[in-house]
């Protein structure tokens, strides 16, 4: 779509009247396998998904990543976006309201290709832990994860970050840098809203010192 013609998804439901839509409507949007990695939303508005197993208004599996920008979610029974750790950054500018849970999840998994995950107005639910190493052994292979300015994480119980993957045969190497503005910080933070809640940032001995600012 584009701004101000998007194109929308949403429920049947929708065009009675009065309107007899309801979150969980149907299963939203799925993208599956490397062959939609192509795939792309631009300015798309979804709503009243997430019906059965899926409860997401637009979910990536593990190896897809399509592009998603400028999209909105709303009224979904679950999140407005599921994705793995190692394809946020295809996500830009979405938005969402009215969800159960307002947030782009990411689930556990690896990030294993240097990328940046971008500000959003919804905050990344982390429901797993998240590990940043690169592909290949040795420092010169790490991955490097970049948080812009004004990214909030909200992390489920037992989820944390860690940086670097100590192998017992090789070691792969990885960095964080989370560099926020007075005016935009970067908060990573429980999503219960508890002390305890999260299991924190975790820099192993392969964590590549150069590469890991937290400011």
């Amino acid at each position: 779509g584009t701004d101000p013609d998007s194109i929308h998804f949403g429920s049947l439901g929708e065009t009675s009247v009065p309107s007899s839509a309801a979150a969980g409507d149907w299963k939203g949007i799925v993208f599956s396998g490397s062959g939609s990695n192509p795939s792309t939303m631009d300015y798309c508005t979804v709503a009243y998904a997430g019906y059965g197993a899926n409860q997401t208004g637009v979910r990536a599996a593990d190896d897809a990543a399509p592009t998603i920008a400028h999209c909105s979610v709303t009224k979904t029974a679950g999140y407005a976006i599921s994705v793995h750790p190692n394809n946020v950054s295809k996500l830009t500018g979405n938005t969402g309201s009215g969800n159960t849970s307002d947030g782009i999840e990411i689930r556990g998994g690896d990030v294993t290709t240097s990328q940046t995950w971008h500000a959003q107005s919804l905050p990344y639910v982390v429901s797993g832990n998240v590990n940043i190493r690169g592909s290949s052994p040795g420092e010169s292979s790490a991955a490097v994860l970049t948080l812009e300015p004004g990214c909030v994480l909200e992390f489920k119980p037992s989820s944390g970050v860690y940086v670097g993957y100590p192998h017992p045969s090789y070691a792969y190497w990885g960095g964080l840098v989370a560099e926020g503005t007075s005016g935009s910080p970067i908060r990573f933070t429980a999503l219960s809203g508890t002390s305890g809640g999260w299991n924190g940032i975790f820099f192993t001995d392969y964590a590549a010192d150069a590469r890991c600012v937290l400011d």
